[in-house]
């Protein structure tokens, strides 16, 4: 069953156009995410992470996601980090997104306290 899956997804990729694939990328991303916010229960403070040198935004993403493991992927913060991520496959630099992305997650840090507090 699983080979059958992944041959699926591989058929339908190949028919894809290039901003059809990114789509298709940022939905696998959010199941993901869904699927990682599921995980044991969630801890009230943010673990920061150090960034490891020559780190990438997509890796910045996965760390960040890590280190604020209380706040759930909701549509708003999946837009916003696709279009960090798009910003990136655009061609600026990881040193230009990846501060954008560390604001994003302490943003929506702040927010999910607030929500919390009532």
């Amino acid at each position: 069953m699983e080979e059958e899956s992944r041959q699926k997804i591989l058929e339908i990729w190949r028919k894809l156009v290039s901003s059809e694939r990114m789509a298709l990328i940022r939905y696998g991303e959010f199941l993901l995410h869904q699927q990682e916010a599921k995980s044991p229960a969630p801890m009230e403070e943010p673990v920061i992470l150090p960034a490891p040198p020559g780190e990438t935004a997509i890796q910045a993403m996965k760390r960040l996601k890590k280190s604020y493991a209380m706040m759930e992927t909701d549509a708003g913060m999946l837009d916003e980090a696709s279009q960090l991520m798009t910003r990136r496959i655009m061609g600026a630099a990881d040193a230009e997104v990846i501060p954008l992305i560390e604001e994003l997650f302490q943003r929506r840090y702040q927010l999910w306290l607030q929500k919390r507090q009532g």
